[in-house]
């Protein structure tokens, strides 16, 4: 134990052991004027550090060195689990609607009747486009079906060798519905079945009315070739006789006419036979005909006739020089006459160089 300090008796001040004497206090003032004397120092220092060069910031870089690959060491499994048979899983019902149930409770008097729900389906637009198809499905069914709608008989008009029941048959639509008369097709089959229709004309009317104006070809030509026999009119195509006409000119061919050049969209039964021009070159030729002859054709010496004295005379495929030719022919009749020659074939094809053999 350290002994404790005695009191001095002439000084008023106690003597403190070392460590415990108390720190020195500087008085408000003192302290004021040294903090305003270092706050200027250190405004004075901070423009040297921002005048400082900013040190490199350190941004780190990897490098990638090669490295070999290691192989993948495959384990084979211990144990192979089998594969999982899948179930196929139930599909779920169609929620069903619920339709709108009413319950009609009736009193009479003292006791009630409940009557059984009545159920009310609802009306969509399926409902509705199935009641307007069902409507138009009934009235078509009528139109077909009704005998106001039936065709009962065709009026036909301008047939003059053709017969109404004949146009009929290739027709076929007496007791058919009025809707399977279609005017082009009428058109159509009439003038391939008849070739000695000219035009065809069909009106169509509701409910049940069919009218057919026909014009019928004039022939001007009866053509007579082997055993066969056709009619050719102006144009020169060939039909079927009917019927009777006085005044056709009778022609005995002894080969078929070249074929005449036409369109390939022209319809077969507006194909000519013949030439137009050859048919004129016949009706030009006709009233030269001795009586009760008929014009001879020839597809190599052209159109000519048999001659009372027993040979064949030809005058070519044209009418040119018609009158010309007619008058040497008859120079050269009464030359071999007066000679005696009495030749098969007299040829004026060539106006300038007619001959005989």
């Amino acid at each position: 134990m350290s002994p404790k300090p005695k009191p001095s008796s002439s000084s008023p001040f106690v003597r403190l052991p070392d460590g415990k004497r108390p720190k020195r206090r500087l008085p408000a003032e003192t302290i004021r004027v040294e903090k305003e004397t270092v706050r200027p120092s250190r405004r004075r220092e901070r423009p040297r550090r921002e005048q400082q060069p900013p040190r490199p910031a350190y941004r780190p870089q990897t490098l990638l060195l090669p490295v070999e690959p290691e192989e993948r060491r495959t384990l084979e499994p211990v144990y192979k689990r089998p594969p999982r048979e899948r179930v196929p899983r139930p599909k779920p019902e169609p929620r069903r609607r619920r339709r709108q149930q009413y319950d009609l409770t009736l009193s009479l008097g003292r006791a009630e009747v409940r009557a059984p729900a009545l159920s009310l389906p609802k009306f969509g637009p399926r409902w509705i486009s199935g009641l307007l198809t069902i409507g138009l499905v009934f009235l078509l069914y009528t139109l077909w079906t009704s005998a106001m709608f039936t065709v009962n008989g065709l009026q036909i008009r301008g047939n003059q060798r053709l017969g109404a029941a004949e146009i009929e048959a290739a027709v076929r639509l007496t007791g058919q519905p009025i809707f399977l008369a279609v005017p082009e097709r009428i058109e159509t089959i009439l003038r391939a079945t008849y070739l000695d229709l000219e035009a065809v004309d069909v009106h169509v009317g509701l409910p049940n009315r069919v009218v057919i104006e026909v014009t019928e070809r004039t022939p001007v030509i009866a053509w007579y070739q082997g055993e066969a026999v056709a009619w050719l009119d102006r144009n020169g195509v060939a039909f079927p006789p009917r019927g009777g006409v006085e005044g056709l000119l009778m022609v005995t061919a002894t080969g078929s006419p070249p074929p005449v050049p036409v369109d390939m969209d022209t319809p077969p039964y507006e194909r000519p036979y013949l030439a137009p021009e050859m048919v004129q070159a016949m009706l030009t030729l006709a009233p030269y005909l001795p009586p009760n002859t008929p014009m001879t054709y020839d597809p190599r010496y052209g159109i000519g006739w048999q001659d009372a004295h027993g040979w064949t005379v030809y005058f070519g495929p044209n009418t040119q020089d018609i009158a010309a030719k007619l008058q040497i022919y008859q120079a050269i009749v009464e030359t071999l006459g007066a000679q005696g020659i009495r030749p098969s074939l007299i040829s004026l094809e060539y106006l300038h160089a007619p001959y005989y053999k």
